[in-house]
């Protein structure tokens, strides 16, 4: 299983990169070569069945909301997630998906499944009432939400959860994230369901 590229472009982004400019400096090619030269080696030393991620709604962190609220140029969609940091991560899969079409020509005995975490997410968010999931914040942080000033996401980029005058919601599972990047378990449960029911089919296990 294989998953990275979320905090090579958060890196780029948290030094005052645009996302224009990391589309032209290259970094997503790179990113991706960097994935499948991990996954060639992997299948030298005897990998057949191989799941790779690719990456999920960055738009909808409640630090990428957070920093681009002072962008006035930025747009939401329905949900408050940044729509250009969205196509961006689905310009990162749609590359990825071609590199994996690639290695698949390449290696006919490897079966190279993508796990696809951009609509899992969506999935949640789209689906989230009528599931019965109840979540009632799908872009705010658990942790730092201060209950006393409209539930609103107070984000530190340099202080962890857990750490000292942080705040932690009451109920996790209301929310889908939990800290500024990462989801709660609430979340990630749905996200699992939804990644197991896409893939399983996809490796052609046996039952």
């Amino acid at each position: 299983m294989i998953n990275f590229g979320t905090n090579d472009y958060g890196y780029a982004f948290s030094q005052n990169h645009n996302i224009e400019e990391v589309k032209k400096n290259g970094l997503v090619s790179d990113v991706v070569e960097a994935i499948k030269q991990a996954l060639k080696k992997i299948i030298y030393h005897g990998a057949r069945k191989v799941l790779v991620f690719g990456v999920a709604l960055d738009g909808c962190r409640p630090i990428s909301v957070t920093m681009q609220s002072a962008n006035k140029s930025a747009t939401y969609d329905r949900f408050g997630c940044v729509k250009d940091n969205n196509d961006f991560c689905n310009y990162h899969n749609e590359l990825l998906q071609e590199g994996l079409k690639e290695l698949r020509e390449q290696n006919p005995d490897v079966q190279i499944v993508y796990g696809d975490l951009y609509n899992a997410m969506q999935s949640i968010l789209d689906n989230s009432q009528s599931l019965g999931i109840g979540f009632k914040s799908l872009t705010e942080a658990c942790c730092d939400v201060d209950a006393e000033n409209k539930k609103k996401a107070i984000l530190y980029k340099d202080k962890l959860c857990g750490a000292h005058g942080t705040i932690v919601c009451p109920k996790p599972e209301e929310y889908v994230f939990w800290d500024n990047g990462h989801c709660t378990q609430k979340a990630n449960e749905q996200l699992a369901d939804w990644i197991i029911q896409d893939i399983f089919p996809k490796f052609q296990c046996n039952a």
